[in-house]
């Protein structure tokens, strides 16, 4: 299989979290990961297993690769936390299940990738051309920090228009 496994249940601080070519990560664990940035390169993987659950802040850049595999068969095993202003890149062509919380920057998902779960940010600019999904077991999770003080849940629009 190859690659890095998170096991357990924990938090991990890291300067930056960075997938190379083909790399892969699996949390099979309870994690946190808190870090400066999220980096993959071409075909990278990030997965959740079993009864794993990952949530991932990020300070300062969300950079997807080309053809990447993000999170898991339930948009509930993966949250990401964006305090940044840069854009977040999804990546060309990304598999994505998960929830995206960036409130002060836009995400852009890419028209040929498959998104299931939730984005929210300051702006989502969606193509023509693009999808993405609802997970519909969005609706029996508890969004810890995305809801908190908004009185917002995930399933929410605060704002909505069209170009």
């Amino acid at each position: 299989d190859g690659g890095v496994r998170i096991v357990g249940e924990g938090s991990l601080f890291l300067t930056g979290l960075s997938m190379q070519s083909g790399g892969q990560i699996t949390v099979e664990g309870e994690a946190n990961i808190i870090t400066n940035g999220v980096v993959s390169g071409l075909q990278g993987k990030l997965g959740v297993s079993g009864a794993g659950e990952l949530k991932l802040y990020v300070s300062e850049q969300i950079q997807l690769g080309i053809q990447d595999t993000i999170g898991s068969d339930d948009a509930r095993k993966l949250a990401i936390f964006y305090s940044g202003t840069q854009d977040v890149e999804l990546g060309i062509q990304t598999n994505f299940k998960g929830v995206v919380y960036a409130p002060n920057a836009t995400i852009s998902p890419d028209p040929q990738g498959f998104i299931r779960g939730s984005l929210v940010g300051k702006r989502i600019v969606v193509d023509p051309q693009a999808f993405i999904y609802e997970d519909p077991n969005l609706g029996e999770w508890d969004a810890g920090m995305i809801g908190e003080g908004s009185g917002a849940s995930v399933r929410d629009v605060l704002a909505w228009s069209q170009q």
